[in-house]
C-alpha cells in the first residue's frame, strides 16, 4: 500500500511539476512576452515620435533660418538698389546743373563778346575815315541771344569747363557707387 501512495504521490508531484512547468510556460508566453512586446513597440513607438519631432523642429528651424537669411537679402538688395536710385539721382542732377553752368557761361560769353565787337563797331564809326556802311560790314555784331557763335578759343573753353564739371559728375558717381 504504501508502493501505491508512493506511486500515486509520484505520479501526482510528476503532474504537478508539469502543471507548474506548463503554468510557467503559459505565463511566458500569454504574459510576459505580450507585455514586454507592447512595452517595446511603445518605446519604440515614443523613439520614432521623438526623432520626428526633432526632424521637424530641424526643419522648422532651417526654414526659418533661410527665410530670415532670404528676408536680409532681400532687405540688402533694397537699401543697394536705393542707394544706386540715389547716386543716379545726384548723378543727373550734377549733369542737368552742368549743362544749366554752361548754358548761363555760354551766354554771359556771348554777351561779353558782343560787348566788344559793339565797342570794336563804335570805334570803328568815330573813327573819321570810315563810313558806317564800312563799318557795318567790317564789324558785324550778332544778337544778343544766348545761342551765339562764338570764337574757337572761346567757344573751346566754355566747352572744356562743361566737360570738366560733367567729369566731376560721374566721378562723384563712381565714388558713390564704391
Amino acid at each position: 500500500m504504501l508502493d501505491g501512495k508512493l506511486d500515486a504521490l509520484f505520479k501526482l508531484s510528476i503532474i504537478g511539476s508539469v502543471l507548474l512547468a506548463s503554468l510557467s510556460v503559459g505565463y511566458y508566453y500569454v504574459i510576459y512576452l505580450p507585455r514586454r512586446d507592447a512595452q517595446l513597440n511603445f518605446e519604440q513607438k515614443m523613439e520614432r515620435a521623438r526623432s520626428e519631432d526633432a526632424r521637424r523642429a530641424e526643419q522648422a528651424r532651417t526654414l526659418a533660418e533661410h527665410e530670415r537669411a532670404r528676408t536680409e537679402q532681400q532687405a540688402l538688395e533694397q537699401r543697394q538698389s536705393a542707394e544706386k536710385a540715389g547716386i543716379k539721382l545726384h548723378y543727373e542732377k550734377c549733369l542737368l546743373s552742368a549743362a544749366a553752368d554752361y548754358d548761363v557761361l555760354w551766354a554771359a560769353k556771348c554777351s561779353a563778346y558782343r560787348e566788344i565787337l559793339l565797342k570794336e563797331h563804335d570805334d570803328c564809326i568815330s573813327n573819321r575815315f570810315m563810313t558806317k556802311t564800312i563799318c557795318d560790314e567790317n564789324h558785324k555784331v550778332p544778337d544778343a541771344s544766348a545761342s551765339c557763335k562764338l570764337p574757337g578759343a572761346i567757344a573751346s573753353a566754355v566747352e572744356t569747363s562743361l566737360d570738366r564739371a560733367r567729369n566731376r559728375c560721374l566721378q562723384e558717381s563712381a565714388a558713390g557707387l564704391n
